[in-house]
């Protein structure tokens, strides 16, 4: 399936073949640091961050904070900035996904949301979070982002 999606951050409007998700890399503030969240798949068996698709009409990062409450409970500010972009196949698909990540200033957890009973939530430090992660693309950005924390977020 064609969609044609905007990045916010540039106002750049792209049409791609496949479809476009947004994700979100959760940040808290801890005495000893920044923690990024870690999601559970559905079966359990793998760890990724907030994502899914975009609606018709909607922006990455309102995706990105839609879809960071829906399976994980946690609100707060999203970024407009982009901070990468990975793609990704799911298995018996033949179309491959686009997903836009942003980051979200966490600054409210719920026990209770939409996908409690089918995940699993887990705070890591950012080297921990590309250890852990299923997607290789989505690795390959947190890896960019260990070398190049953007200061409000990560630093």
């Amino acid at each position: 399936m064609d969609r044609l999606i905007h990045i916010a951050a540039g106002g750049i409007r792209l049409l791609l073949h496949g479809h476009a998700q947004a994700a979100a890399l959760c940040v808290r503030k801890t005495k000893n640091g920044r923690e990024v969240l870690l999601l559970s798949n559905r079966s359990g068996a793998r760890w990724g961050i907030p994502k899914g698709n975009i609606d018709i009409g909607e922006t990455s990062s309102n995706a990105a904070a839609r879809e960071s409450y829906e399976e994980a409970g946690v609100r707060g500010h999203v970024s407009d900035e982009v901070l990468g972009t990975f793609t990704y196949r799911k298995p018996g698909r033949s179309w491959p996904y686009h997903v836009t990540v942003h980051a979200l200033e966490v600054s409210e957890i719920d026990d209770d949301f939409p996908e409690s009973a089918e995940r699993r939530r887990k705070w890591v430090s950012l080297a921990e979070a590309a250890r852990h992660v299923h997607e290789p693309g989505l690795r390959d950005v947190l890896h960019r982002l260990r070398s190049h924390p953007r200061k409000q977020y990560l630093a």
